[in-house]
């Protein structure tokens, strides 16, 4: 079985101790953004939470709210903090898993502190690998069963799962993703639009019981409240 390269031990070493248990910072010092808004410091600051009291993370949210921003990073703050550690990423459509959350994904590593150990692995088109047991992948909700139904490999110490528009990914998907968070340390991060009433997200949304859910709203956003760019995009 592949390792990781003394360089990538350091990186998770290093990473382990400085981000792990803030998010946020890792967000604004490895990845150095440099602002942002309420609505994506709440999602940050709740990933913690929901891995002590093994509860998934529901968000809803309006359009240009910064999901996919930090749907891209996150799987970068997950793989550098933990090891072995597995992220699939999720979603209804080609568009969105591959041409805009993961191109996201693709400028985090862009920004990537200089003054951190690198990064290593071999970043793919919707495959980031280190190793065997330590990756990055992404599929459309159309290729799940033959992802995730057949190969019981995803399994992990260590496994994130985030599912984008899941408003519009069906109940039978989310059968089969939860079945990869039944061991080790296991986080579910669900965003999407609150478009419908029914199926697995909406009723997700309402079970606050069981879940933890952020709603975002559009005039929330500052760039709503101050008529002007104040967050980039």
């Amino acid at each position: 079985t592949a390792t990781l390269s003394p360089d990538e031990a350091v990186l998770r070493e290093t990473a382990r101790q400085e981000f792990a248990d803030d998010p946020e910072y890792f967000f604004t010092h490895a990845l150095q953004v440099s602002q942002l808004w309420d609505g994506e410091r709440q999602i940050l600051q709740a990933l913690n939470p929901c891995l002590s009291t093994h509860r998934p993370l529901y968000i809803a949210s309006g359009h240009a709210l910064g999901k996919d921003f930090i749907s891209g990073g996150l799987p970068l703050w997950w793989q550098t903090t933990r090891y072995p550690a597995k992220t699939i990423l999720t979603g209804p459509t080609g568009r969105q898993v591959h041409e805009i959350t993961w191109n996201e994904l693709v400028k985090h590593v862009g920004r990537w502190r200089a003054d951190l150990p690198p990064l290593g692995g071999r970043l793919l088109h919707g495959k980031y690998e280190w190793d065997a047991e330590h990756f990055i992948l992404a599929f459309t909700t159309a290729h799940s069963y033959q992802h995730i139904g057949k190969a019981q490999g995803f399994h992990s110490p260590h496994i994130l799962v985030i599912v984008t528009e899941a408003q519009a990914v069906p109940n039978s998907v989310k059968e089969q993703i939860d079945g990869l968070l039944t061991s080790g340390q296991a986080l579910l991060v669900v965003i999407g639009n609150p478009l419908v009433t029914t199926g697995w997200f909406a009723a997700g949304l309402r079970n606050t019981t069981a879940n933890t859910v952020i709603h975002l709203d559009c005039e929330d956003s500052p760039n709503v409240i101050e008529g002007r760019e104040v967050i980039p995009g």
